[in-house]
């Protein structure tokens, strides 16, 4: 099977007929020459610059490394192997069985309490009928002191959940996809934090509640994918999980989804019905 995938290194350009050349990057996808010589094409050098961390959960083991300078790396309570299966950069996806010794723990970030983030990744559902989460940020020990949660709810709705506080009682401030998502298949999901909290389901906008006040409460510890407040272990496949110290744009976040996977190569979910 060819691989549908459109990864930072395996970009190309190229060709040539009688002199010049051309210069690409990984900005500039294309190019060429007029009259021979050459085309060449330049890569970043360091192209997770910006991101807070980067983890393609494609190892085996207990160490998940973070791509980015920051070296965030999880570190899983029990060691398991990665799935090949509907993996969308042609490479292994970590494969989650929702038991509670599947999960990853992640050091502290470090994005302020009120800074505007980005969490994209990809995933696949194996099950419905429990709530579950895909990436939760701060945490007290087991205690309900988290500051970010990214899952999906009873019936597989996309949902995001950030704490605020007005200096004497905590607000729980919630969205929810109006779409859920299919057992079995892949989808690029996404949360932006930008004074509101967005959902994204394959670069698509899914949900906004934009009625939040007070002060995101500060993060008390690490974080967790595959785990929130001492549960909620999701149950499929996670991949290529980024966390941006940025508000990502709608059009970033579908050029992400489009950009790195052709549907030609592999089944890409759709939402289902409104419930």
């Amino acid at each position: 099977m060819s691989c549908g995938c459109n990864v930072f290194n395996e970009i190309g350009s190229g060709g040539c007929l009688a002199g010049g050349s051309a210069s690409t990057t990984v900005e500039t996808i294309g190019g060429g020459v007029v009259c021979g010589g050459c085309a060449r094409v330049e890569i970043y050098q360091d192209v997770y610059d910006g991101l807070e961390f980067c983890l393609p959960l494609n190892e085996s083991g207990l160490t998940y490394y973070d791509r980015t300078a920051n070296n965030l790396d999880g570190t899983a309570v029990a060691p398991y192997d990665p799935s090949q299966a509907d993996g969308v950069f042609c490479s292994l996806a970590a494969d989650f069985d929702g038991d509670s010794s599947q999960f990853i723990t992640l050091p502290q970030d470090s994005i302020p309490a009120n800074q505007s983030f980005t969490i994209s990744g990809w995933i696949k559902i194996d099950t419905m009928f429990k709530t579950r989460r895909i990436f939760s940020r701060g945490y007290d020990n087991g205690s309900d002191k988290w500051v970010f949660n990214f899952g999906y709810s009873f019936i597989n709705h996309l949902m995001a959940g950030i704490q605020t506080t007005d200096g004497t009682s905590t607000t729980n401030n919630e969205v929810y996809s109006s779409q859920r998502l299919s057992q079995d298949k892949t989808y690029h999901v996404s949360c932006v934090y930008d004074g509101s909290l967005s959902v994204f389901i394959n670069g698509v906008l899914a949900g906004t509640n934009d009625i939040i006040t007070g002060d995101v409460i500060s993060q008390t510890n690490g974080g967790y994918i595959s785990r929130f407040n001492d549960g909620a272990f999701h149950s499929g496949l996670i991949q290529e999980l980024r966390l941006h110290p940025v508000a990502k744009s709608a059009g970033w976040l579908k050029a992400e989804h489009d950009n790195f996977c052709s549907s030609g190569f592999f089944t890409v979910g759709e939402e289902e019905e409104i419930i």
